[in-house]
């Protein structure tokens, strides 16, 4: 007796996601919920993202940079305090 080839295949996923699969939705971020974006990158993304409201950046002093001066002039351009 021998078992049919479907029997011998890997069982596929049981969610296979259908129409909008991989589709990630924006949701609003909530009022009152803060959080903590650390690194050059991170914070210049956050920056750049309009719909992401900044109360304020920190940077170690004597981390002078390149880098430093563009988070500098982007918060400027946003009014977010450093």
């Amino acid at each position: 007796m021998t078992s049919s080839p479907r029997k011998n295949r890997p069982s596929r996923p049981k969610d296979r996601g259908g129409r909008g699969a991989g589709k990630q939705t924006e949701k609003p971020i909530q009022k009152g919920i803060s959080c903590l974006i650390p690194g050059f990158h991170g914070v210049k993304e956050a920056l750049l993202q309009d719909r992401i409201r900044i109360q304020k950046i920190l940077i170690a002093e004597g981390k002078a940079s390149g880098r430093t001066e563009e988070i500098l002039g982007l918060a400027e351009r946003s009014h977010v305090p450093v």
